[in-house]
């Protein structure tokens, strides 16, 4: 159960106005109430303007419509405007216009905006966090702006928002606490109608919520990073429409679970309710369910009900995980996508039940390479029967492979094939099925599984780069060289002098440890340096070292990520170009040659490297553990196929302030994370230990660097994978008895 916050409340402001945070004046009564001279008046503040009809409305400057108005100074440290004898027309032009809105010129008034959906109205608004540091050194119309903002002395969370230039908006937040957030961001929210709902209730079968149109994400702050004050920028605004703000806590689609209790005993076909709502504004929200890890047999129906085929899945307590994403949350261009902000929101909800069933899939050992000889497919009966197995080819209809008889007691039955026609001949179809029938329990099972023609490479040599930040920001100088520091003697100490025979050798590692071809020839360059003006220059050499065989591991230890690409620049400016995307890592890996290769080890030390695959109305992402060939956590542990894994983060990454070093920062934890991997439990000079598994690194360094959680880091792929190449054959058959955990 999440902890609530300290303070939480939706605060809300339009766009151009400022936020109230006290009750409003019910009546005119300037008894008792200094009047204040226009020339004494502070330039902002929240000023209620009492109108003839007895309403008041606030305003964050004093109204230049009303020259004669009288303004008195309430005991708040607010002013009312006595608008009363003021005309109705003149009293209704005290709103203050979009930036770049139109007048009240003469001639036809200008025709209406389109009508278009909240995420085209908003799509090219940018928004960032204003570092008041870094301005006050080098953008002081900014850190004037900052500072031009009046003390709020009140302690409830509020909004002040301010023009800025012609096209942008200033937001001071005062009083948010999220130090009880753990998966939750501060989230500022824009929409067209104030009066709008913040969420709504989602329809994951006929998709009928799409259609509702409302709130979206602005803007996020990661709870961790969340001070008080923070000041926000949302520039090149659109004139044309409306605007409103507002803040909630936010860590993607809400999701409940009913139907069976935790640990109920289940059987056959269940049924589980699942209640999501999510922001107003967003749209095609995607379903996934496993369960034991693995992809489920269910369908969802109306009211989305989730209807589980439990016989696909061993029997005994199984975990059910529920996947609700979204992709649409986050209102932003495709084409000029944030930068280190989430763009794709997931939320998983758990169900621990205890399958019984007499027959059921034990082993699918789906994603099986034919370099295992024969693979073996296990189905599970509890009493003797006849049974029979068949496999066939699913785009024909055509047998390869039938078995049957007489099974006289309960038993895990293996059904083998040898990836042969019944003439033998090499089966050539990427997919096959397996139809299991179990007579006396009545029971059917059908079994696709793919074919995995391609493999992990084969053990080699470790792609290295890096991203400089801009080196005007003192931050980014500091941590360029970190970088330059940890990651070239990354490169230079560990990954080119792995061998006993290499110059200054800290392993003294012989090929009978790790396998041959694993040290980084000098020729390569590395560590690869995207900078400003090598945007172009950065992407081909990394994708060339991707299609050379010489190396099956890939790491970027310090960079920036959005969830569709990697590299880009820092939020806010314009230091190095476009990111590059998940798709074209993707087409590197897998068309390299005649291979649909994966990669051995990956590691993005970027944020939101962990963002799930969507198919959404602005295109396809392809998730950055797919991009790299690698499969998931489920089919790895379940078939018998050559292992791949990496390290990806799902939230935004901290670049310093780690723990048990003094300024540690992420270069240096990646560079110590990838030492751990190498050089396994014992890592003295000569004595390193390769055979521990990558997942066993994962844990040592964020037991050795507790702030990295801050990330979300996940690993995806065999966890079991160890730095050494002697096991691969083992692990293409399941076997780890000789690995580390």
């Amino acid at each position: 159960m999440r902890t609530p916050l300290k303070r939480i409340a939706i605060t809300l402001a339009v766009l151009g106005l400022s936020c109230a945070t006290h009750a409003q004046p019910s009546s005119l009564d300037t008894q008792g109430l200094q009047q204040v001279a226009r020339d004494q008046l502070p330039r902002f503040a929240t000023y209620w303007v009492m109108r003839p009809d007895g309403r008041a409305a606030p305003i964050p400057c004093p109204p230049g419509d009303m020259p004669d108005a009288p303004i008195y100074a309430l005991p708040n440290g607010q002013f009312l405007v006595d608008a009363t004898q003021v005309t109705r027309s003149q009293a209704s032009a005290a709103s203050i216009p979009l930036p770049g809105g139109g007048g009240n010129g003469g001639g036809n008034p200008p025709p209406p905006p389109p009508d278009i959906a909240n995420y085209g109205k908003f799509m090219h608004q940018i928004f960032s966090i204003v570092d008041t540091n870094h301005a006050a050194a080098n953008d002081t119309n900014i850190y004037n702006a900052c500072l031009s903002f009046p003390d709020d002395t009140n302690t409830a969370p509020a909004l002040q928002i301010e023009r800025y230039g012609t096209n942008a908006v200033l937001i001071k937040a005062s009083h948010f606490d999220y130090s009880a957030e753990t998966d939750r961001d501060f989230a500022l929210l824009i929409c067209d109608k104030v009066e709008t709902p913040t969420w709504k209730s989602i329809d994951l079968f006929g998709h009928s919520s799409d259609t509702q149109d409302g709130w979206l994400i602005q803007g996020l702050v990661s709870n961790w990073k969340v001070t008080d004050p923070m000041f926000l920028m949302v520039s090149n605004l659109n004139p044309s429409y409306s605007g409103f703000f507002r803040t909630i806590p936010y860590g993607g689609p809400q999701l409940a679970l009913t139907g069976p209790a935790q640990y109920d005993t289940v059987s056959n076909t269940i049924a589980i309710q699942a209640t999501v709502s999510d922001l107003s504004g967003t749209t095609n929200q995607q379903l996934a369910t496993t369960v034991y890890g693995a992809p489920a047999r269910y369908t969802v129906t109306s009211n989305n009900v989730i209807n589980i085929d439990t016989r696909y899945a061993p029997s005994g307590i199984q975990q059910i995980e529920v996947l609700v994403a979204n992709q649409t949350a986050l209102v932003y261009d495709p084409q000029n996508p944030p930068s280190d902000i989430k763009t794709a929101y997931a939320t998983t909800q758990t169900l621990p039940l205890d399958f019984e069933n007499g027959t059921y899939v034990l082993f699918a050992s789906d994603m099986c390479s034919p370099s295992v000889g024969t693979n073996y497919v296990i189905f599970v009966i509890d009493q003797g029967q006849n049974v029979t197995a068949t496999i066939k080819d699913p785009s024909t209809g055509r047998t390869v492979k039938t078995l049957a008889g007489y099974v006289p007691y309960p038993v895990q039955l293996l059904i083998p094939w040898d990836f042969k026609e019944t003439n033998g001949t090499p089966y050539t179809n990427d997919t096959y099925t397996v139809t299991f029938t179990a007579f006396a329990a009545g029971t059917t099972l059908t079994v696709t599984n793919q074919i995995q023609r391609s493999g992990v490479r084969p053990a080699a040599g470790n792609i290295v780069t890096y991203e400089d930040e801009d080196p005007s920001d003192p931050t980014g100088r500091y941590l360029d060289t970190e970088a330059g520091k940890y990651i070239v003697s990354l490169e230079i100490a560990l990954y080119e002098a792995l061998y006993y025979w290499d110059f200054a050798s800290g392993t003294q590692y012989s090929p009978s440890d790790i396998g041959t071809y694993r040290d980084n020839p000098p020729w390569t360059g590395f560590p690869y340096v995207l900078t400003h003006g090598n945007e172009q220059s950065w992407a081909s050499e990394t994708c060339y070292a991707l299609t050379n065989l010489a190396f099956s591991d890939f790491g970027f230890y310090m960079g920036h990520g959005n969830g569709t690409g990697i590299g880009g620049g820092p939020a806010g400016t314009s230091w190095v170009g476009p990111y590059m995307p998940s798709s074209t890592i993707a087409s590197f890996v897998r068309g390299c040659g005649s291979q649909n290769w994966r990669m051995r080890k990956v590691v993005l030390w970027a944020c939101y490297t962990d963002s799930p695959a969507a198919t959404t109305a602005q295109g396809t992402l392809i998730s950055w553990a797919n991009a790299f060939g690698i499969t998931a956590t489920s089919l790895q542990r379940s078939s018998m196929m050559a292992k791949d894994v990496g390290l990806f983060f799902g939230g935004e990454l901290p670049q310093g302030g780690y723990s048990g070093t003094l300024g540690g920062t992420a270069p240096e934890v990646a560079t110590i994370f990838d030492d751990l991997w190498v050089t396994g439990g014992n890592p003295t000079p000569g004595g390193g230990d390769p055979t521990y598994a990558f997942g066993w690194a994962v844990d040592t360094i964020r037991s050795i660097c507790p702030e990295i959680n801050r990330g979300f880091p996940t690993w995806i792929g065999f966890g079991y994978l160890p730095y050494t190449a002697n096991f691969d054959a083992e692990i293409v058959t399941n076997n780890i008895s000789g690995i580390h955990w």
